[in-house]
């Protein structure tokens, strides 16, 4: 783990000095979450998380990045299933009524010496942009594939329909909300089974480089029958732009 967090140090250092040269844009944004649930709906870890994401946005929707959680547990920073590192890259086109969104992260887990059990995770969203005064709404599909690493043996389908909105209430304060239906395909270890997903957060917009923004998130599900369960999750999250 220390050698992953080095170079994610590494990674936010350069990347900052040099954003202002090179026309890119660098964000950093540590949440602090009551707990961490998966995107399908899984607690993995109960008890409070640090989650990071740090990324460079290049002109033209080109992004790269490093998202890693930890448990703040007191136990190591790769002891359970709270501590993960995904690198990733990614393109997003956004400003246009049409909006596209794809990525391809590795998502190494726990033991992050080893590749066995990781995953490779692609995904895609499009959505088309509505204005209304000062609210913007934007219906979106959107898939996801799971393959684990290093058999591929291991095949989950996401795929995902749902609304977001956003609502510029003044000058310096927004609020966002999003909602979704996901399908999980399922494993031979999970059943398949729809949920509903919901969060909604309130940036403030502290300084030119700064904003924050506390959030909360739920996952119902709906027709599975295994160990998923509905999760409510409170958080903040600070929001760092070089730019």
């Amino acid at each position: 783990m220390k050698h992953e967090l080095s170079f994610a140090v590494a990674f936010l250092i350069v990347s900052g000095v040099q954003a202002e040269d090179t026309g890119v844009n660098f964000t950093l944004a540590p949440s602090v979450v009551s707990e961490c649930v998966s995107s399908h709906g899984y607690l993995l870890h109960d008890g409070v998380a640090l989650q990071t994401d740090a990324k460079i946005i290049f002109p033209g929707g080109l992004t790269a990045g490093v998202w890693w959680s930890t448990g703040l547990n007191g136990r190591g920073l790769s002891s359970d299933k709270a501590d993960e590192l995904d690198p990733y890259i990614g393109f997003a086109k956004k400003g246009i009524k049409w909006q596209i969104d794809t990525r391809l992260a590795y998502f190494n887990f726990v033991e992050l010496s080893q590749v066995r059990g990781d995953l490779l995770v692609s995904s895609v969203e499009i959505g088309r942009e509505f204005k209304e005064g000062k609210q913007t709404f934007v219906p979106f599909v959107r898939i996801e594939n799971r393959q684990r690493l290093p058999s591929f043996d291991f095949n989950r389908w996401m795929p995902v329909m749902g609304l977001r909105h956003e609502w510029a209430i003044g000058k310096r304060v927004s609020f966002s909300q999003r909602v979704g239906l996901l399908y999980d395909s399922g494993t031979p270890m999970a059943d398949d089974g729809l949920l509903v997903q919901y969060r909604a957060g309130i940036k403030w917009q502290l300084s030119k480089r700064a904003g924050l923004e506390p959030f909360v998130r739920f996952s119902w599900p709906l027709t599975i029958h295994d160990a998923r369960r509905t999760q409510t999750i409170g958080g903040v999250t600070i929001i760092f732009n070089a730019r």
